[in-house]
């Protein structure tokens, strides 16, 4: 591993460096964040 470039092997960046990969997991978490604080926030609607 050349370690001042943070390259692997391959010649390759790390998955959790790659800029795609990055922004997948910002955006997927953030709306992991969001729809559980939808669920856990939702007033029940009352059964007639």
């Amino acid at each position: 591993m050349h370690i001042a470039s943070g390259l692997d092997e391959k010649g390759k960046l790390p998955i959790w460096v790659q800029p795609n990969a990055m922004m997948g997991m910002t955006f997927g978490g953030l709306h992991l964040v969001a729809a559980a604080y939808l669920y856990f926030t939702e007033k029940p609607n009352p059964t007639p």
